[in-house]
């Protein structure tokens, strides 16, 4: 089964969020405190508790109603009795009630209006790790709760299988020798006499078989003494058995072994503790498991459980920009409007506007691995290029604008025919979005009778800015009046920017941007720099053959904020407001 829709009312920071999910896999990203841990959890207490707490109401005097909608495959037909949609068998609508002084809650069948037991979610394998859990104490063979249950599973699995008595692997006549050395050695204090204490071996000897097996890294130091990172890793996989074990046995104990399984994995930050190749390697690790793909995955679990089949629908809470993959179709974006929470599904966005994105659909998707630090800003500024960006940061550093405090984030789109686009998606995901782009593109369109309408939308609407000058070369010229100054700066940037600028290359130069002099009879130096035209000639022509995030970087740090170009200066003004 997968949720397909669901929609809250009076949980926690909830109330009236609804969230359509797509059924393969989910990133539920925004801001810290928004609520995406509380979607993870709502769905804990309708599939695995039962009931929601008294802390769960927004308005105590209220009741909490869930309206959730599952996808069925046809073997899950019948879950829910006789209860289905009425236009689609593959589907249920349930809707969940609870006042804050019921024992639990309540289910009703949508349509109908009928009352469902709520033993029939049980149904509904729901498989949810907290990222709130301490794998240093979890991570035993000792342990028969938590992640460590798997581990002490497999001990108790193998004696079962080999038919053994687990005493056959602990010979209790040589143990019993050292137990009478440690006691004669310790039993003539008076401490120990006073206090009657002396060493026994576990009368449990499952137990004892658990202490005797420790997990090592690589460099055979023992786990619960190796970093976090890849304690955690082994945490994140280990939740997964620790509740096949309860979902298995308690499906033997009614006589229903369960060969296939569709169950719905939710996690909560699962990259904590790892590093940006740990993030990526465990995300690829859980969708392999979802799919089914995961070839050791799949032994275990026919090996330990007797599952033929796995797949799962996946959820993700994630801060982190390195674990997303898929399409901007896998993005639930949670944000504020208002008071109210609301939530942006780039499932139902890749439906909604089918029509204003098929155009440039495999672009967005093409590109969109690369863009995704913007999902998690407030604003964005998309820039033509590399210098821009190095530009941009560094002259929000001396405006004093911390861009990170405002939550903006500056992409570089690599051209400028991306900005558009991006725009246009990034804003349905509810991000305010800001473009900047050479005005000689737009210009010349104008010149050439090109249509110029999607720009002016965008400038109409005050999401994308011309520069007032030509382009980014002209900004830094025309705004730094101290040319022999410039011309010197360059020198200390790359020696090869300021040698003779090529005659082909000066003379497209002013042929592309209508520049006001007569094309050159041969290469141009400094030295034949005469006059301010030429000058300027010489530093936009040796600029425009280096850009580069250091470039762009260098060149604005010779600003002051009251120099700095004004295009810029006022992105910036705008973007903080």
């Amino acid at each position: 089964m997968q949720i397909t829709n669901i929609e809250f009312n009076n949980y926690r920071n909830l109330n009236n969020l609804t969230i359509q999910f797509p059924t393969d896999i989910s990133f539920i990203i925004g801001e810290n405190g928004i609520g995406k841990s509380n979607i993870l959890n709502a769905l804990s207490k309708i599939f695995i508790y039962g009931k929601f707490a008294d802390y769960d109401f927004t308005d105590s005097t209220k009741e909490i109603i869930v309206h959730i909608s599952l996808a069925l495959s046809d073997e899950e037909i019948g879950s829910f009795d006789e209860y289905t949609d009425p236009s689609n068998p593959n589907k249920i609508n349930l809707v969940i009630k609870q006042e804050i002084d019921d024992t639990g809650f309540s289910v009703y069948h949508l349509e109908t209006g009928e009352e469902i037991s709520p033993r029939l979610l049980k149904n509904v394998y729901y498989i949810y790790y907290d990222s709130l859990r301490n794998p240093r104490t979890e991570l035993s063979f000792e342990k028969d709760k938590g992640s460590g249950s798997f581990l002490n599973f497999i001990i108790k699995y193998f004696l079962e299988k080999h038919d053994e008595a687990d005493e056959a692997y602990v010979n209790k006549e040589k143990l019993s020798e050292i137990l009478t050395f440690i006691n004669s050695s310790i039993g003539d204090l008076r401490t120990v006499k006073r206090n009657n204490v002396s060493v026994h071996t576990d009368s449990n000897n499952i137990s004892f078989l658990n202490r005797v097996f420790q997990l090592y890294d690589y460099k055979d130091i023992e786990l619960k003494n190796s970093g976090y990172g890849i304690q955690f890793s082994l945490l994140v996989i280990f939740s997964l058995f620790e509740r096949l074990i309860d979902i298995t046995t308690k499906a033997k104990k009614l006589g229903q072994p369960l060969e296939k399984i569709t169950c719905i994995l939710a996690f909560d930050e699962p990259e904590i503790h790892l590093h940006p190749f740990a993030q990526r390697a465990l995300i690829k690790d859980l969708v392999a498991i979802a799919q089914g793909k995961d070839v050791g995955f799949n032994k275990v679990i026919k090996e330990l459980f007797g599952i033929n089949s796995f797949s799962a629908q996946l959820l993700i809470v994630s801060h982190s920009d390195r674990i997303i993959s898929g399409g901007y179709e896998n993005i639930v974006r949670l944000y504020s409007a208002g008071e109210d929470i609301k939530a942006v599904s780039g499932q139902s966005i890749k439906v909604d506007y089918a029509e204003q994105l098929k155009k440039d659909e495999k672009h967005l998707q093409r590109l969109l691995p690369y863009f995704c630090e913007a999902l998690f800003a407030r604003k964005v500024l998309f820039v033509e290029g590399e210098s821009e960006l190095g530009a941009i940061n560094t002259f929000a550093k001396i405006m004093d604008i911390d861009l990170d405090g405002y939550g903006i984030s500056v992409i570089n789109t690599s051209g400028g025919d991306t900005i558009n686009p991006m725009i246009k998606l990034f804003s349905l995901f509810q991000i305010k979005c800001l473009g900047v782009k050479d005005r000689d593109v737009y210009d010349r369109k104008h010149n050439m009778g090109t249509k110029t309408d999607d720009d002016d939308r965008l400038i109409a609407d005050g999401r994308l800015i011309l520069t007032k000058e030509p382009n980014f070369e002209f900004e830094i010229v025309n705004a730094f009046n101290n040319l022999e100054g410039l011309y010197s700066i360059l020198q200390t940037v790359d020696a090869n920017l300021v040698v003779a600028q090529q005659r082909d290359k000066v003379n497209n130069f002013i042929q592309n941007f209508n520049y006001p002099l007569v094309p050159v009879s041969k290469s141009l130096d400094w030295s034949d720099c005469n006059d301010d035209v030429k000058k300027k000639l010489f530093l936009l022509v040796a600029l425009g053959g280096i850009k580069s995030i250091t470039t762009g970087s260098m060149l604005a740090e010779i600003f002051t904020p009251e120099t700095i170009p004004d295009t810029y200066k006022e992105i910036l003004e705008q973007l903080i407001q």
